[in-house]
């Protein structure tokens, strides 16, 4: 028998993929404490009681703040519209900055909805419709734009995606691999509303911690300027841009390398030109 690797004395483990029991020193896991994990202390006897302990639980470990009943009715007061009824559920029950996102649409600026999809089947089940049906009452509701992105292996999925009948007229769905070349040319901050799974998030929490702790966006390492039109009239520095060392060593076409770096000194080429491959 292949020898048992947990870890012994282990407490018991509530996260958004599983509810694991304690370990003891045997490595054997125990039932769930459910007197533990209720918020009154005096025990858990529905699943629903289950759910709302473990959100808490989520929330103080991972500092994501619970869409409370004030939340929505901020959201209400300020929308005009009652919060969907997986809101009001508790489906969607955590978020980071949605009141900024509130207070953007209050003063009438600019945001717009982000979300994707990847390969998993060869079309899209129930357990999909859920943040895409979502993702698409928040377009109606905010009247925003929705970009949407699709891995080149999901582009089959595209028509299954409008058939949820998002606004066309306000959306842009794309390749990650057609557009990855312009997905770092930024001349503006905007704020994005990203509906995502809770497990969704560690990756989110990453890059924004490491994000404000390197201060990416000041300090890049990049020959470029600020801005585009900064590039544009002042040209850029290839010899220490990492993009251009790498088509250094990936370009096999030595006229085409020359081209681009005289194209990228000069200004002429700014990231965005041209996708690389064609």
């Amino acid at each position: 028998m292949a020898e048992n690797m947990s870890a012994p004395n282990q407490e018991q483990e509530i996260n958004p993929w599983s509810v694991e029991g304690a370990r003891d020193e045997n490595g054997e896991i125990a039932s769930i404490d459910y007197e533990a994990i209720s918020p009154g202390g005096g025990g858990l006897y529905h699943a629903q009681d289950l759910a709302v302990a473990c959100i808490l639980i989520i929330d103080r470990k991972w500092n994501t703040p619970i869409i409370d009943q004030k939340l929505l009715e901020r959201f209400e007061k300020v929308t005009g519209h009652k919060p969907h009824r997986w809101l009001r559920r508790g489906l969607f029950f955590s978020h980071r900055d949605f009141d900024r996102i509130l207070n953007l649409y209050e003063r009438g600026e600019p945001f717009f909805l982000y979300t994707g999809h990847g390969p998993s089947t060869g079309s899209l089940h129930l357990g999909h419709t859920i943040p895409l049906q979502f993702t698409k009452w928040l377009q109606d509701i905010f009247d925003v734009t929705l970009v949407f992105m699709l891995t080149e292996d999901a582009l089959g999925n595209a028509r299954d995606i409008i058939a949820i009948d998002i606004d066309m007229k306000k959306a842009f769905i794309y390749s990650d691999l057609k557009y990855f070349a312009y997905s770092y040319a930024v001349d503006r901050q905007y704020l994005i509303l990203i509906p995502i799974g809770i497990d969704q998030d560690p990756y989110f929490r990453l890059l924004w911690d490491n994000a404000y702790k390197k201060k990416i966006n000041k300090y890049a390492f990049s020959g470029g300027q600020v801005s585009v039109v900064d590039h544009r009239s002042l040209g850029g520095n290839p010899d220490v841009d990492v993009s251009y060392i790498y088509l250094t060593y990936f370009e096999e076409d030595d006229a085409k390398l020359e081209e681009d770096y005289r194209g990228y000194k000069s200004g002429s080429l700014d990231g965005r030109a041209e996708e690389y491959g064609n």
